[in-house]
């Protein structure tokens, strides 16, 4: 991310976003533009971008301030057409009782108006859903896990079309010798039959995503978990694809142990990869579960991305029986939201169905923490592919 623009009007809303716009700001090495339109409560544009300015040099942001005039929200949009952003964020003050006048009528325009990413943030926390958090792409860096599997052949296919265009696929195969070395005095004749194993699964996924695009490969030495969380690293890998393994369709189609273990431990996004409905692998239809929070917004970032790459329908979802979510506000800003009655888990996986894709964000959760998570359970429940998309 290069360049942020905040509007800010000296309010409580504002000063919410400009913190929230400064915390990104920070954490992306962003240049952070303060921009506001009119004066407000007696305020001057001056005092008003003074104090935000000082606050952003304090942290070390790289900031500029402007002052405009017109109709708040074209004012935004436009400044930010003409800066090129990558992000805007804006205020929204409480609903009701303000008027209709208010930041937040703003920020509703702004929404509405602007085709580039948008923050919405209340004064009393990320209640509202954001348009699209920005992160760099998920789909730059990818690496599939594969073995001798029809899983993870399918796996390999979806990796393969997501991929943007000029990105990098990864096929990772484990050579698990510890196995070897129990089989006594047929040790070498063990090792040199996984060996070959592995080196027939990286030979099979190469040979199915070849006409999609080029591969790298990797042969890994010791436990498949371990050398995958290596390997994940070593090639600042932005998403894990995983096949099933599953045994079965109790309470959904379950996944195997190693896929599960993978999914609590690793640090990127992890995509699940089940059969659908197109045979190449290009999820056509996709669904995104929403509450309103930035891990959402991350999860809703990703899925138009690859809805606008490869093209498809998508749908939003949001569950009224969520904790802590205030699905009333979220449609208010984003009308196209699909209300969903039922508990979270329920209401996704019921949405995977006819799906090929479903999305949803991870709030971080990792090892023993995540078990039962959301993002968990519909990995494991969901009818179609499950994309878990971890923002950092």
């Amino acid at each position: 991310m290069r360049t942020i623009v905040v509007g800010t009007d000296g309010s409580d809303a504002a000063r919410s976003a400009c913190t929230a716009a400064l915390e990104l700001a920070t954490a992306q090495g962003a240049r952070l533009v303060i921009l506001t339109v009119t004066e407000v409560g007696g305020a001057s544009a001056s005092e008003i971008l003074s104090e935000a300015a000082d606050e952003a040099r304090s942290r070390g942001v790289l900031c500029e301030t402007e002052a405009t005039a017109g109709d708040p929200a074209e004012a935004i949009v436009r400044r930010a057409n003409e800066l090129d952003v990558d992000l805007i964020v804006v205020g929204s003050r409480e609903r009701g009782a303000v008027a209709a006048e208010g930041i937040g009528s703003v920020a509703s325009s702004v929404l509405r108006g602007s085709e580039r990413p948008v923050i919405v943030v209340s004064p009393h926390g990320p209640r509202q859903s954001a348009k699209l958090l920005p992160m760099a792409s998920i789909f730059e860096t990818v690496l599939c896990a594969v073995d001798r599997s029809d899983e993870s052949l399918e796996a390999a296919r979806q990796a393969a079309r997501i991929l943007v265009p000029g990105g990098k696929l990864i096929l990772a195969s484990a050579i698990e010798l510890e196995v070897a070395a129990q089989a006594g005095w047929a040790a070498a004749s063990v090792a040199t039959e996984l060996e070959s194993d592995a080196e027939t699964a990286l030979k099979r996924a190469t040979e199915e995503v070849s006409a999609v695009c080029p591969c790298e490969t990797r042969l890994i030495d010791g436990p498949t978990e371990a050398g995958i969380l290596d390997a994940v690293e070593k090639d600042a890998a932005t998403l894990l694809v995983l096949g099933t393994h599953g045994h079965g369709r109790i309470a959904g189609i379950l996944i195997g142990s190693l896929t599960t273990t993978l999914l609590h431990d690793v640090s990127c996004s992890v995509l699940i990869a089940r059969a659908g409905r197109v045979d190449d692998g290009s999820p056509s239809s996709i669904v995104v579960g929403l509450d309103g929070s930035p891990e959402s917004a991350a999860a809703l970032g990703a899925a138009l991305e690859l809805r606008d790459r490869v093209g498809g329908t998508l749908r939003q979802v949001i569950a009224t029986g969520g904790r802590h979510v205030d699905h009333v506000a979220v449609v208010q800003d984003q009308p196209e939201i699909e209300v969903v009655d039922g508990k979270p888990v329920d209401a996704l996986v019921e949405a995977s169905v006819g799906a090929d894709l479903l999305v949803v964000g991870s709030r971080g959760k990792h090892g023993m923490r995540a078990l039962g998570s959301v993002s968990e359970r519909v990995a494991h429940q969901a009818r179609c592919s499950v994309l878990v998309v971890r923002h950092s």
